[in-house]
């Protein structure tokens, strides 16, 4: 998962933007930020992808290793399902701070950024006992949070030359932490004093990048035209194609780590799901960038069909108790799937023509995440409690239904297609 979404879409006051069209080569032009300053001023994301990642997919199951070994499983759905709503709740607060008149200050952001660092930094050590552990989690995904989405904000309002090329900017540091963070944490695992020290060096970094930034903030933007409006059929289509596909993605990696110890059996489980895990997000990373434009002109079905059909490739090698080539065979299809869908989806959402346009709709395609990680998480956790970790059958109905959601997705992009606008209307005259 790439973090919360983007909810700021028009400058706040006292701020002129080009009033051009985004694909304007006058308003790419004019008063652009230029590439390096652009990848400075968003660096902080990868500091706070990078945590995410450590905190999502290795911490907790380092920890309850350990800890709970006997509900690891059910435990570690209820702790991440408890964390994406501490999350939802950080951007819903952070929200309504920025909508308020008041500008959004320096202080506020270092604030937040101190916050984080000494929440994460308890999730290092650990803290003990278990209910501890729990409260840290859940104050750290609340305060990223916060800080993200009042961080996103300044720097999309702020965004000379146009929202893409931030959002751009922020999706590769996004998928940088993401494919650094797990190996990174893994590796790191047993010497606390080299994790913190990692922690206080990229927050020595984000603390640098955000210092630059004292003149960025002001006063948040209202709410976009359209924010309100009713969904089209298309768009939720492909709302509901990015909750499947979403849910199965955190559903997988989520139990990577127990897949690989109790089912298929690997030495250093740890150390092969930190693997498996960077390494389909380096393939997602560069299939990202190669398919940047692959929305760009009459999409076909298909194009949003195989990489569902990729992914569900992976349940199924995995649950054949597959060796090194089979695991390196489930990392691909996963890596490319995944890329393929992320880049697609959101480039779908960015162009939207219907209601509630492409502002609107990018907040809502983001909100899915979150909702597609409870029911990740609570899925998981399900089957967990109702057949038990040591049941075969619990194996079974876990990778069946990662494929089931895959598969729907597939079957939904292609008996009910969302990747080309409907005919309209000809020309008078």
């Amino acid at each position: 998962m790439l973090g919360p979404g983007l909810f700021c879409v028009l400058p706040p006051a006292g701020i002129d933007l080009p009033d051009l069209p985004e694909h304007s080569p006058a308003s790419v032009v004019a008063d652009r930020v230029p590439t390096r300053a652009l990848v400075l001023r968003t660096s902080p994301m990868f500091v706070l992808s990078f945590f995410w990642a450590g905190a999502q997919h290795i911490l907790p199951q380092l920890y309850l290793l350990t800890h709970a070994p006997e509900d690891k499983a059910a435990v570690l759905a209820a702790l991440l399902g408890l964390g994406t709503a501490c999350a939802a709740l950080g951007v819903a607060l952070s929200r309504r701070r920025v909508a308020r008149p008041v500008p959004l200050g320096l202080s506020s952001l270092l604030g937040w950024l101190l916050a984080t660092l000494i929440t994460f930094s308890a999730l290092v050590l650990p803290v003990e006992p278990l209910a501890a552990f729990v409260v840290a989690y859940g104050a750290f995904r609340l305060v990223s949070n916060v800080l993200y989405n009042h961080l996103d904000c300044a720097l999309l309002a702020t965004a000379r030359g146009g929202a893409a090329r931030h959002a751009t900017a922020v999706a590769v540091w996004q998928i940088a932490g993401q494919t650094v963070g797990p190996a990174a944490f893994v590796a790191l695992a047993g010497h606390q004093a080299a994790t913190l020290l990692a922690v206080v060096v990229l927050g020595a970094g984000a603390l640098a990048a955000l210092s630059r930034l004292r003149g960025a903030f002001g006063a948040s933007p209202p709410p976009a035209p359209g924010h309100d409006a009713a969904l089209s059929s298309r768009a939720r289509r492909l709302l509901a194609y990015t909750f499947l596909l979403q849910t199965g993605v955190v559903g997988l990696l989520g139990n990577m780590i127990f897949l690989l110890k109790d089912w298929v059996r690997v030495d250093a489980p740890e150390q092969a799901a930190g693997a498996l895990i960077s390494g389909m997000g380096v393939l997602s990373a560069v299939v990202a960038v190669r398919s940047r434009r692959v929305m760009a002109s009459q999409p076909s079905p298909w194009s949003v069909v195989w990489p569902a059909l990729l992914l569900a490739v992976t349940p199924a090698i995995l649950l054949a108790r597959p060796g090194v080539p089979g695991l390196v065979l489930a990392a691909l299809a996963a890596g490319i799937g995944g890329g393929r869908y992320l880049v697609g989806t959101r480039q779908l959402a960015s162009m939207w023509t219907e209601a509630p346009g492409p502002a609107a709709l990018l907040g809502r395609y983001n909100n899915v995440a979150n909702v597609a990680s409870l029911t990740g998480y609570a899925l998981s956790g399900g089957v967990a409690l109702i057949l038990g970790e040591g049941h075969l059958a619990y194996v079974y109905a876990l990778l069946g239904m990662f494929g089931a959601l895959f598969l729907a997705a597939a079957a939904l992009a292609g008996l009910r297609p969302f990747t080309a606008d409907p005919p309209s209307a000809p020309a008078p005259g």
